[in-house]
Order: C-alpha cells, then structure tokens, then sequence
C-alpha cells in the first residue's frame, strides 16, 4: 500500500512538472556563429601549417583575424544589451530577453555573411588544396 501512495505521488508530480514547465514560445534557437567562430579560430592555427608560402599565409591570416575582430565586437555588443536588460530594475521580461536574442541573431546574420565574403577570398589567396586542408579543420 506505501508503494502505491509514492508512485501515485511522483505521477502526480511528474505531470503538474510536466504542465508547469512547458510554453507557448519555444526558446531562443542556438547561435550557429559560435561554431563558425570556433571553426575560423582553429583554421587560424593552423594557417601557418597547410600554407608554405609566406606571403599567401599572411594574406589568409589577416583575413581570418578580421574575423575575429568582427566576432568578438558582436559578442562585446551582445554582453553589454544582456547586462543592460538583466541590470534593469526588477526581473527583464520575456519580451526584453528575445529583443536581446534577435538582436544578437541579428549582428550574427551579418557575421556570417562577412565569414563567407572572407571564405571566397580564402579561396582566391590559396590553392584548392590548402583550402581544403584548412576546410578540413574543425
């Protein structure tokens, strides 16, 4: 009879968790430009390592540093919106978290756009098979 008590107790808590838990919004997705940064770093690495020649190695260095220069001003802007909204007085609103959100996917949008211009670039400052090598880097 005590087992009975216990199970009929965490079903009830199990589906009052399962209610009180879910919303009508889904969350903010997931930033695909924290694994293209993650991506372009490790490339930045290995730079050195694929390209022989010098000058083109420079080249694809500097293009690779813009982009980090770009990500991380996008990740500085991000923190200040967040500490703004979460130094506000009282608890931030749903609303004014997302606003931070989409702002941030935003200024992402328009990274990954500058990734890609820096990809092609890439592509016109090395030969196809340092490319690739570099491509192959995760």
């Amino acid at each position: 009879m005590k087992w009975m008590f216990w199970a009929s107790l965490l079903c009830v808590a199990i589906g009052v968790g399962a209610v009180g838990c879910s919303k009508k919004e889904p969350p903010p997705r997931s930033r695909p430009a924290t694994r293209v940064y993650d991506r372009s770093m490790a490339q930045l690495g290995m730079v050195k390592l694929v390209v022989k020649d010098r000058a083109r190695a420079e080249q694809a260095t500097a293009m690779l540093e813009r982009i980090e220069r770009l990500f991380l001003q996008v990740e500085r802007e991000n923190s200040i919106g967040t500490s703004i909204v979460l130094g506000m007085a009282g608890e931030p609103t749903d609303k004014e978290i997302r606003r931070v959100f989409a702002k941030g996917a935003h200024h992402d949008q328009i990274n990954l756009h500058e990734y890609a211009k820096a990809q092609v670039e890439l592509r016109k400052v090395l030969t196809k098979h340092e490319f690739t090598r570099l491509a192959e880097v995760r």
